[in-house]
């Protein structure tokens, strides 16, 4: 009978799951960007995905006043990680979209914006530039991925 208790809970231990732990990257982080609609910044910042289908993108900021709009990202991918080429045409080649950033009108406060980003099985994933619409200066800016290993292998 300990035998079989023995061999049971050898068994439930081997079939545990474990939570698999995110990597954090970080593309960007800037202090002092000035509130310049026009003007972008150029990031070509890139994060190696040749073991991942999708990653989380978080977009942090922080401005001495209270702001509201969007940072707009212009993103490309790549197969190589040297030719970034936009197309917009081609599925998941290239793209942008604005991480709305509202802080809750008050000065001081952090916004953030999360979101997932599938890749495919292009392998290499580039912010190419970055615009200020938020209407404010902000103090603080980071752009982090965070990877979470492929359960297939």
């Amino acid at each position: 009978m300990k035998k079989i208790i023995l061999l049971i809970t050898m068994l439930v231990a081997s079939f545990t799951a474990q939570a698999q732990q995110y990597t954090a990257v970080t593309l960007w982080s800037f202090n002092a960007w000035t509130n310049n609609a026009t003007a972008a910044s150029n990031i070509n910042a890139a994060v190696t995905l040749t073991k991942h289908d999708e990653f989380v993108l978080e977009v942090v900021a922080k401005a001495t006043n209270a702001m509201g709009g969007d940072i707009n990202i212009r993103w490309a991918t790549s197969a190589d990680g040297v030719n970034y080429t936009p197309h917009p045409a081609l599925l998941l080649n290239s793209g942008w979209f604005g991480a709305p950033m509202t802080n809750a009108a008050v000065a001081g406060i952090t916004a953030s914006f999360i979101t997932n980003i599938n890749v495919a099985s292009r392998g290499y994933w580039k912010i190419l530039w970055a615009t200020n619409q938020t209407g404010q200066h902000i103090t603080n800016l980071t752009i982090k991925a965070y990877l979470k290993p492929r359960t297939d292998g």
